[in-house]
This record gives C-alpha cells, sequence and structure tokens, in this order.
C-alpha cells in the first residue's frame, strides 16, 4: 500500500487492536438496536439453533422476526450465545431466557421457530404462544430417511468416500485439477463438495458436482489407484442423475425459506404440496429410485400432514392474498380448520352461526384456500383486535 500510494500515511493495527475497535462499535450499535427493537418490535417472533464453529466450540444462535410500525419485516440477531455446558434443554433454556431478558422480550413472544430435537422442543416449550417446528428441518429428516434405504445407501457412501478421499488428499486434488484443465483449459478447476447430514441440500449439491466432475472422476479412477475400487459404474451415474432429479424442484421450492424480506409461515402448505406432487408424479425408471421415492412419500405424509400442524401455520396460509391455489384435501377437514380460525383470529370461543355458515357435505375433492378465505373475511373480523397481531407472523 506505501508503495503504491506515498501519500497515504499506512496504519498497521494488530489483530487484537482491531477486534477491540469492532466490539466498541458492536456495544454502541447495541444499544441502539435495543432501543428500536423495543420501541418497534410489538409482536416479535424468535427462531434459534445450536452451532458448531471450525474450531469446534459450540454456539446458541438466536433470530428475532418481525414486523416494525412502518410495517416493514425485519430480521435481527439477539445473541450468538458461547454455550460450552451440556446441551440439555434446562441449559438451552436458562440461555434463551437471559437473551430474552435482555432484550425485554420475553413477555411478548408470539412464536418460537427451532428444529425436532427434543432437547430444543423442551427448551421452547411456553416460553411463546405458538411454538414451532423448523419445515427444512422437518424435510431434512424426510430425505434422511429416505437415503437410508437398502437400495441407495451403498452408492450415498461411496460417493462420500470418494469426496472425502480427495479432501484429504492434496495429490489427488491436483491431479484432478490437471485433468479439469486439460480437458477443458478455458474453465476453472472444480472440486468436490462435501455431505452433511444436518444440511438437506448437501446431498444435492454433492451429487450435482460429481454428475459435473464425470468425466474427470472417470479418467481419475484409472489414475490414481487408492480410489479404483471406488470406481462409478455407468448404472450408478444413472441412478445419481436421477436422484437428481427428483431433488431438483425441492432445491428450488424449500429455497423460498431462506428469503427474508417476506413472510415464510404462509408458504409452508404451498412447498409440502409442491414437493409431494412432484414425487407422485415423478416415474423414476429405475429400481432404487422407485424405492427412495415410495419411502420420501411415506414419510412426507407421516411427518407433514397439514391438519397436524399449529393453527398459526394455517391461518397464514388462509389469510395470505398470494396464495390462491392451494388445497386442503376434504372438504371437512378445511371446515373444521376454518371454525378454529375463526375463533382464534375473532378472539371468542363461539361456534359459527348455523343459519349463516353451516359446513357443506363431505366431498372427495380437496377445496381451495382461496374459498376458505372468502369465508373468513365473511365474518368481518374487527381488525384492529389485539388477537389480529397474529398476522405479524
Amino acid at each position: 500500500m506505501k508503495a503504491l500510494h506515498p501519500e497515504i500515511p499506512l496504519c498497521i493495527y494488530s489483530s487484537v487492536k482491531v477486534r477491540d475497535r469492532l466490539f466498541d462499535i458492536l456495544k454502541t450499535e447495541m444499544v441502539t438496536w435495543k432501543k428500536h427493537f423495543k420501541l418497534e418490535a410489538v409482536s416479535p417472533s424468535v427462531s434459534f439453533d445450536l452451532w458448531t464453529a471450525k474450531n469446534n466450540k459450540p454456539f446458541l444462535g438466536v433470530v428475532a422476526h418481525y414486523i416494525d410500525t412502518q410495517w416493514i419485516l425485519r430480521s435481527l440477531c439477539l445473541d450468538l450465545a458461547y454455550i460450552p455446558q451440556a446441551h440439555t434443554a434446562e441449559n438451552i433454556r436458562l440461555v434463551l431466557k437471559q437473551i430474552f431478558d435482555d432484550w425485554e422480550c420475553d413477555k411478548k413472544l408470539v412464536a418460537t421457530l427451532r428444529d425436532s430435537a427434543s432437547n430444543m422442543k423442551a427448551a421452547s416449550r411456553g416460553l411463546a404462544e405458538w411454538d414451532l417446528d423448523c419445515i427444512c428441518h422437518i424435510l431434512n429428516l424426510c430425505l434422511q430417511a429416505a437415503f437410508d434405504i437398502e437400495d441407495l445407501k451403498p452408492l450415498l457412501t461411496k460417493c462420500r468416500a470418494i469426496v472425502t478421499f480427495f479432501r484429504k488428499s492434496s495429490r489427488a486434488t491436483a491431479i484432478l485439477d490437471a485433468i479439469q484443465k486439460r480437458m477443458k483449459p478455458d474453465d476453472n478447476a472444480v472440486h468436490v463438495i462435501p455431505d452433511c447430514v444436518t444440511r438437506w441440500a448437501a446431498t444435492y449439491n454433492m451429487l450435482v458436482r460429481l454428475i459435473r466432475l464425470k468425466l474427470s472422476l472417470n479418467e481419475a479412477f484409472q489414475t490414481i489407484e487408492q480410489i479404483a475400487e471406488l470406481q462409478i459404474t455407468v448404472r450408478e451415474w444413472e441412478t445419481i442423475a436421477e436422484l437428481v432429479l427428483i431433488l431438483s424442484p425441492m432445491v428450488e421450492a424449500v429455497s423460498v425459506f431462506e428469503g427474508d424480506e417476506y413472510p415464510t409461515t404462509s408458504q409452508v402448505g404451498e412447498i409440502i404440496q409442491l414437493v409431494t406432487t412432484h414425487a407422485k408424479s415423478y416415474k423414476p425408471p429405475t429400481k432404487p429410485i422407485r424405492r427412495f421415492t415410495a419411502e420420501l412419500l411415506n414419510q412426507l405424509n407421516n411427518r407433514c400432514d397439514l391438519a397436524t400442524f399449529p393453527e398459526v401455520v394455517v391461518i397464514a396460509m388462509l389469510l395470505d392474498p398470494n396464495l390462491k391455489d392451494i388445497s386442503i384435501p376434504g372438504k371437512k377437514a378445511a371446515w373444521d380448520l376454518l371454525e378454529v380460525q375463526y375463533n382464534i383470529v375473532a378472539g371468542d370461543a363461539v361456534d359459527l352461526p348455523e343459519e349463516e355458515y353451516s359446513p357443506p357435505p363431505e366431498e372427495p375433492h380437496p377445496v381451495s384456500l382461496k374459498n376458505l378465505r372468502k369465508q373468513i373475511q365473511r365474518n368481518k373480523f374487527d381488525c384492529s383486535t389485539e388477537r389480529f397481531s397474529i398476522l405479524k407472523l
């Protein structure tokens, strides 16, 4: 820098000094954001998850989600707490309560969102009006169970072994890079991507990268003696390609939940419907993928039944104007859900008037949520009621 710009004074700070300055800035910003959060976050919800850093230290990340008084959707990281103690429900709950007390939001939380681990469930129980399971974690459990079938498990084990070998061997990686450069001189060499069982899209990304490296890997299997026994056969390559085809729409669908500029609770039913419909319509030619699809559908039916979801999820679906073509199987079940939601949103535990809102007869075909939304609007709720703050999810 001194050689490039001699007129600019060069100040070199140690990492400790830079860290201390950053912490000073953080403390100042925290005061500002706490004031903002106290005034603007009328009905916040929080999501939290345990996370392990590269140095193997465990942290609990807590993020608040709320709509401010200007109706702007915001997400704010409340803390990234270091928790070296055992990750029991009691210890996690204690850390959460300390964070909520610090931000003065323990009395006004609308919902908590966490994964389906037993310790996380127990830790969040009773902290807010609604305690929700992360739909991405549920879908991951469905996929991990489907990946574990005997027809597919050996192939995925082989793929993971190939990835592990190249990530641990710099010599093998150099050989693979050289093969890629020789085949496509104008392209940059790419590396294998590791799988991670806690991130369901990681398996998809691993397989997509292996397909991209197919020609280079086939030559590497002949060049590198240590992985000759891991060579992927023609039929196995076909199975990998089919698996990518059935998983790719799920990747696109679940990416909706990565958005932070729009509500995602109302998207749950649509995502489940899209994933289930695609799995049902896909007709794989090979036996392993047929069994994978069958197990995936079985897991989706068992874990993603909309009727078992908290009522807040269905309310969000019914009232979201963007969701016009989503359906709930069976009119009777849908009407029962509508009656429950009427009582919750209106704030009065009363029966619907029989003369005006008698339930329609049971029909085999699904009922549109658009029609159910009209039924809700006919009740003419007082949108200024405190209970209507549910929409701020």
